[in-house]
């Protein structure tokens, strides 16, 4: 962990120029509190979530942009906590 930072959610994670990558890898262990998609993408699997069972995100995710996401395969969501009342999955 770099110094000064006491936890992992001290440390905001930007990804950009996502057009053309398909998979972004597990990004349950991140405990991203907010994910939006902005722009259209080629994304095929989202992992926010995990299935083992003592797995829970400490904080709720907000994720938005999804009808961005058109190539979508695999969405995982399992045990992720999430603030979002609605997820536009239309794409």
């Amino acid at each position: 962990m770099p110094t000064g930072v006491d936890s992992a959610k001290d440390i905001e994670t930007y990804i950009f120029n996502i057009g053309d990558i398909y998979d972004i890898g597990d990004l349950s262990d991140k405990f991203l509190t907010s994910i939006e998609f902005k722009r259209q993408n080629k994304l095929r699997y989202l992992r926010f979530g995990n299935a083992d069972p003592s797995y829970l995100s400490s904080e709720a995710t907000a994720i938005s942009g999804l009808s961005n996401v058109n190539l979508l395969e695999v969405f995982d969501l399992q045990n992720a906590k999430l603030s979002s009342t609605a997820l536009d999955l239309s794409n």
